[in-house]
């Protein structure tokens, strides 16, 4: 079920694109055998992310006139779960700066170049949890520091737990999570045009997570 809806269009090259998005309570349940939705119930371990189902989607304030997102695919994480300790629970997530994009290849350049990551300087973004607590049946909070562009800060990642099950396509056990977080840029020196473009990004986050086995 969503909770709204949000419709943001703009031209590039002279055609009209329109990005809607929304906030969502929770992500669909689709009924595999053996799915459960209680935290509780999925086995305590460690968790790789899978490269192909994890990805950041980024938006900030473009001068009042629309959201402009973007995403950042390439990443790498490590989560070790203990659902009946969560103080115990760690997550480790490495961002691969250089895979910045909005589909429009001369902002992805700008972005990638010095006036703003400079990700030559600076590849990586680096995120490590220093303290798990639950907030809901099937939510929580992540606190944890942030190491991006040279400066390192406390960010928190609002999760939610989606589900658990047997994979049957990859005969392994999954999780999956959506989540939030909202980061300012001068915070990590990211000045750059503050005239024009917001100070807070807002993330998206969406992580499937296979049990090593």
């Amino acid at each position: 079920m969503f909770d709204s809806v949000r419709v943001t269009a703009f031209r590039l090259g002279g055609v009209v694109v329109c990005l809607t998005s929304c906030s969502c309570a929770s992500a669909a349940t689709i009924a595999l055998p053996g799915a459960t939705q209680d935290p509780a119930r999925i086995p305590a371990g460690t968790y790789q992310l899978d490269p192909h189902h994890g990805r950041i989607t980024w938006s900030i304030n473009h001068m009042g006139f629309s959201t402009y997102v973007g995403q950042v695919p390439e990443l790498k994480a490590t989560l070790v779960l203990n659902p009946k300790n969560m103080a115990a629970t760690t997550l480790r997530v490495t961002v691969d700066m250089s895979s910045i994009g909005t589909l429009y290849p001369p902002m992805d350049k700008n972005l990638k170049g010095p006036l703003y990551f400079d990700v030559a300087r600076y590849p990586t973004a680096v995120f490590v949890s220093t303290h798990v607590v639950r907030t809901g049946k099937r939510t929580a909070d992540v606190d944890g520091m942030l190491t991006m562009h040279g400066a390192t800060h406390p960010v928190v990642l609002h999760v939610v737990f989606n589900q658990g099950a047997p994979n049957p396509k990859k005969h392994s056990y999954d999780i999956g999570f959506q989540g939030k977080a909202l980061v300012e840029r001068t915070d990590f020196d990211l000045d750059t045009g503050l005239d024009l473009v917001g100070n807070e990004i807002s993330l998206d986050l969406e992580g499937e997570f296979l049990l090593e086995k």
